[in-house]
């Protein structure tokens, strides 16, 4: 947390990009204004041959992203998410004050390095499908 008590986000100038397993299924939930929040954990492989570069990685996608996201990945997937990365300050139930990295997920999607995906198309808001439609000209 920065000096001044707010949260600290580095973001690169094209974010940052992992590309790894969900260690266990997302988890989706909302907020009290009805925002789905959804959390997951990748392990990323290290690219040395020692493994050393490997590591898990929170993550958190924000509205239709993560609902999408939901519903289309599961524990064991390989998955590729871009975003940004957030430092977080917290206090666990035990009282002690601890922080944590995170990253906050821009874009996501299955890795298809070795699976293959059938996309569908997710539906748009009502307020989108409601908007009027310009009539063709000269029709």
């Amino acid at each position: 947390m920065a000096a001044n008590g707010k949260e600290q986000t580095w973001k690169a100038p094209n974010g940052i990009f992992l590309s790894g397993n969900l260690t266990r299924d997302p988890e989706l939930r909302f907020t009290n204004s009805g925002t789905a929040a959804l959390s997951f954990r990748i392990a990323v492989d290290g690219a040395g041959n020692s493994g050393d570069d490997s590591g898990f990685f929170t993550c958190t996608a924000w509205g239709k992203l993560a609902e999408n996201l939901a519903e289309s990945v599961g524990k064991g997937d390989r998955v590729v998410v871009s975003g940004r990365l957030r430092h977080r300050s917290y206090e666990t139930e035990g009282g002690k004050k601890s922080s944590t990295i995170e990253l906050v997920v821009d874009d996501a999607g299955p890795s298809l390095q070795w699976s293959r995906a059938q996309l569908t198309r997710a539906p748009r808001s009502t307020a989108a499908a409601a908007a009027p439609v310009p009539e063709p000209v000269g029709a």
